[in-house]
């Protein structure tokens, strides 16, 4: 039996197998499919069945050809498609921040950026305070302005002397250094004991001590650092002088009499001012038309150098700064120890 047929509607060099209806050259002697064997025409149809949507080309089991798809080349596809997903996922990442480099930030992240800088450059150093307040404008945008100028603290403050003794009713002046010297803290003044000394706004002490020998101590304090200075001060000092209305004696003034002549006489006694009430005036001469030039009040000593005879003691007493001063004084207000 003839293992092929030819039909008229074929090429004549094409021959379609009659057990697995592949076509195949005519120069062939069997069909390269099935291998023309009879005995496989079962193996070939089934094959033909299982191939029928490839275009009639069947991989039979037969010499030089294949069954499936092969997994190595499976694989391979896989790995280069793996491959070439993670080349172009790292182009962009590489190459994407070329593309957004000249792109300008939103403004209010630069405001933002701008303000947090200047903000932590003003905190992280010293306070700021604006030089001319009345004339000068505030930073624009977060810019720091000129006209912001650091503060100066003092680092340190020592005193000329540390250690000053201050008759009655005296006084000196303390000159205190400060650290660096263009240091913007004011120095502040301060006294242990205002009974014994004082000190004003620009370092003037004076002996204000009524009483026995004492000290005091005086500070002078610039921001944190702070100097001292002992001040002794001897007993006797008499209080400040005020200045009230013009006193006078306690007793009515009797009319005015002509000037009184005597004959003066030595006394050279100690002596205190006794029985006023607003103060015993102190005049240039012995008599009430002579000016006043000083007030005692009572308890203050005196020494009475004279008694005029004309109801007036010459005295001495302790003046300002400790000097002895003469005057006279009635003699009615003055008890001679």
């Amino acid at each position: 039996m003839e293992t092929t047929e030819r039909t008229s509607e074929q090429r004549t060099d094409k021959i379609r197998c009659k057990y697995c209806g592949e076509e195949y050259s005519s120069s062939y002697k069997k069909c390269p499919f099935c291998d023309g064997k009879r005995q496989q025409e079962g193996a070939c149809r089934r094959e033909a069945r299982s191939s029928a949507g490839n275009g009639g080309k069947r991989l039979s089991g037969g010499r030089g050809h294949f069954s499936g798809i092969e997994p190595v080349r499976v694989i391979g596809w896989v790995l280069a498609l793996i491959l070439f997903a993670a080349a172009i996922y790292i182009l962009i990442t590489a190459l994407g921040p070329l593309f957004h480099k000249g792109e300008a930030a939103p403004a209010s992240s630069v405001s933002e950026a701008s303000s947090a800088s200047v903000s932590a450059a003003v905190s992280t150093s010293e306070p700021y305070f604006i030089e001319d307040a009345g004339t000068s404008t505030p930073p624009v945008d977060g810019a720091v302005s000129s006209v912001l100028t650091p503060i100066v603290h003092a680092t340190g403050i020592t005193f000329d002397t540390t250690d000053v003794t201050l008759k009655a009713n005296e006084s000196f002046t303390l000159k205190a250094s400060v650290t660096p010297s263009d240091s913007d803290d004011e120095i502040v003044w301060t006294s242990s004991n205002e009974a014994v000394a004082t000190v004003t706004a620009g370092g003037t002490v004076t002996n204000v001590n009524q009483g026995s020998g004492a000290s005091a101590t005086i500070t002078a304090t610039a921001g944190d650092v702070s100097a001292t200075c002992t001040v002794r001060c001897a007993g006797g000092s008499t209080p400040a002088a005020t200045t009230p209305a013009p006193a006078t004696e306690t007793t009515p003034a009797p009319a005015p009499q002509p000037a009184q002549t005597g004959t003066p006489t030595a006394v050279n006694k100690s002596g205190s001012v006794t029985g006023t009430t607003t103060g015993l005036l102190v005049r240039s001469g012995a008599g009430r038309e002579h000016e006043a030039q000083d007030t005692l009040t009572n308890g203050t000593d005196v020494t009475v150098l004279e008694d005029t005879g004309t109801g007036w003691y010459k005295i001495s007493y302790s003046g300002a700064g400790g000097k002895a001063v003469t005057g006279y004084a009635s003699k009615d207000y003055i008890t001679v120890k």
